[in-house]
């Protein structure tokens, strides 16, 4: 279980790393932010933090748990659900083999085509790929659409650059998911 406090930090922390124009960095910081406890106890809304931190064994839980309420648009801690946890951490459970058999049969930069036509659907998945290719993604689009494009700016902008940290972090990704794809690029020249 994690402490209430805590968590509030950390979906202060998270809030504050994924507001526009913030320079907060989560990663950075360490999830640490200036929250007292005066604070947290006059809060109207501060039996949703205890209840959800009773829930949640750990602080990874509760990383994944705010991320991943956020990435489905709730912003506030009182529209957060277990079921949007749940189903993403299913997801996670299956991304990795998804991502590769799908990087396999769509050749790699075709699967950001296909998601920005809306023929794919899981933003993890270009966020993996960017990550795994490190940032070809970004640089595609960015040479194809410029800086005109309000569109790919805000994908970009809000999703892109601002939750792939989470989710590199959250699925616990490392350089094994850049050496498979390299692998798997290798072998389909």
């Amino acid at each position: 279980m994690i402490d209430s406090l805590r968590f509030f930090e950390l979906y202060t922390a998270i809030g504050l790393h994924t507001k526009n124009g913030s320079s907060y960095d989560f990663f950075k910081y360490g999830g640490k932010t200036r929250v007292s406890s005066d604070k947290f106890m006059i809060r109207k809304d501060k039996y949703f933090f205890e209840k959800w931190a009773k829930k949640l064994d750990n602080e990874q839980e509760a990383i994944g748990f705010i991320v991943s309420n956020k990435l489905q648009g709730n912003n506030y801690i009182i529209k957060y659900t277990l079921n949007n946890y749940t189903a993403w951490k299913s997801y996670k459970d299956a991304v990795s083999y998804r991502f590769e058999q799908d990087f396999l049969a769509n050749k790699g930069i075709d699967l950001a085509q296909k998601f920005f036509s809306g023929s794919l659907n899981g933003l993890e998945y270009i966020m993996l790929l960017d990550y795994a290719t490190n940032g070809i993604v970004q640089k595609v689009y960015n040479q194809k659409y410029g800086s005109d494009n309000i569109l790919w700016n805000n994908f970009k902008e809000n999703i892109l650059l601002t939750y792939s940290p989470f989710v590199v972090y959250y699925f616990d990704y490392d350089k094994s998911l850049k050496q498979k794809l390299f692998q798997i690029i290798q072998n389909n020249k």
